[in-house]
C-alpha cells in the first residue's frame, strides 16, 4: 500500500467500529463516546500494525521487535531513548523464542548512551549475534550505535544513520565543545584582548570538558567492541581492524561535520558496513513500508502517545 492507502484503511475502519458503537450502544453522554472513539482508535491501529508485524515474522521466521518514536512530531526528551524503553524491550523479550534470532525494526533519533549499551547488551545476551537492524527511515546518534551492534542492517534507498559523536544537554556536541575550547585558548594566547569575548561565549561546568571527552572514549569503545564481536568477527584480525576503524573515522563529525547529517545507504556501504537494500527484496519492502505508515499514522490518532515498542505479540504505547 502506499501512505495514503494504509491512512484511508485506517480511517474506513475506524469510521466502521464507531457506527457498530454507535448503533449498539444507545449511549447519548459525549464524554463516553469520546472514550471509546480513544479506545476505537487505539484498537484498529494495534490490529493493523500487528498484522503487518506478524506477516514480516512469517516472511523473515524471525522474532521481530519494532522500536519507533514520533520525534519528528513531539522532538521532547521522551521521544529519545530513555531507561524506561530498556525495561519495556526487556519485558518483550521474555515471550520470544530465542532462537529464531532478532529482526530489531528501528526508527530513533537516538537517546543516552547508558542506556543504548545496556540495551544492546541484554540483547546479545539473549540473541547473542543473531540480530539484524531494519532502518524503514531513520536511525540517527545512539540508534546508529544500535544498528552497528547488528550482524547486518537493512535499509531503503531513502533510509539514514548519522554520526555517532556523543552529545550533552539541548544537543550540545561533546567534541565542538572541545574543540571550541582549544580555539579560544589558542587565540587568546595570540591576542589577549580575545579573552573578554570568550569569557561571555564558555560558561562550562568545570567538568565539563573531561565528561565531554569519557563520552566521546566511552562511545567509540563499545561501537569498537560491538562491530568487533558481530559484523566482522569473521574478518581476519589485520583486516577486520582496519575496517572497523575505518567505519568509526567516518562517523566521527570531524568528517561528517554536523551530529545530526543524514546519511544514505550509499554512505554506509562505501564506509564499510554489511548493508543490505531491502527494496532489493519487494515483498519485504512493502510490509515494512506499510508498517511505518501504520505506525505514524498511530501516533496521529493517539495524539497523546509519543512511542511504539512492540513485538508481534506486544505493544507499548507512550
Amino acid at each position: 500500500m502506499s501512505w495514503k492507502e494504509v491512512r484511508n484503511n485506517i480511517i474506513n475502519n475506524i469510521n466502521d467500529q464507531i457506527n457498530i458503537f454507535r448503533k449498539t450502544s444507545n449511549c447519548n453522554d459525549e464524554r463516553v463516546l469520546r472514550q471509546n472513539i480513544i479506545k476505537i482508535q487505539y484498537d484498529v491501529c494495534r490490529k493493523i500494525r500487528k498484522n503487518f508485524l506478524n506477516k514480516m515474522c512469517d516472511y523473515s521466521k524471525k522474532n521481530i521487535l519494532s522500536y519507533y518514536s514520533g520525534f519528528i512530531k513531539s522532538p521532547q526528551t521522551m521521544s529519545s531513548i530513555i531507561p524506561f524503553d530498556r525495561d519495556v524491550i526487556i519485558s518483550l523479550m521474555n515471550n520470544m523464542d530465542k532462537r529464531k534470532g532478532l529482526d530489531l525494526i528501528l526508527h530513533t533519533p537516538g537517546g543516552r548512551i547508558d542506556i543504548t549499551e545496556s540495551i544492546v547488551n541484554y540483547i546479545k545476551k539473549i540473541f547473542n549475534n543473531d540480530v539484524r537492524v531494519i532502518i524503514p527511515s531513520i536511525a540517527l546518534s545512539a540508534g546508529t550505535m544500535i544498528a552497528l551492534s547488528a550482524k547486518e542492517i537493512l535499509m531503503t534507498n531513502s533510509s539514514s544513520i548519522g554520526p555517532i559523536d556523543p552529545q550533552f544537554g539541548n544537543g550540545l556536541s561533546c567534541k565542538s565543545s572541545i574543540e571550541m575550547f582549544q580555539r579560544a585558548c589558542l587565540e587568546t594566547m595570540k591576542e589577549p584582548r580575545k579573552l573578554g569575548i570568550w569569557q561571555s561565549i564558555l560558561k562550562f561546568h568545570p567538568t565539563f570538558l573531561i565528561d565531554c571527552e569519557k563520552a566521546i572514549k566511552w562511545a567509540k569503545t563499545i561501537t569498537e567492541k560491538w562491530l568487533n564481536e558481530n559484523m566482522f568477527h569473521r574478518e581476519k584480525e589485520e583486516n577486520r581492524k582496519k575496517i572497523v576503524q575505518s567505519i568509526l573515522e567516518n562517523l566521527d563529525n570531524e568528517k561528517t561535520y554536523f551530529h545530526g547529517r543524514h546519511l544514505n545507504i550509499q554512505f554506509a556501504k562505501q564506509i564499510g558496513l554489511k548493508v543490505k537494500n531491502i527494496e532489493e527484496e519487494p515483498e519485504l519492502w512493502k510490509i515494512l513500508m506499510d508498517y511505518y505508515y501504520a505506525c505514524y499514522e498511530t501516533l496521529w490518532f493517539c495524539s497523546d502517545k509519543i512511542k511504539i515498542i512492540e513485538s508481534n505479540h506486544e505493544d507499548f504505547l507512550y
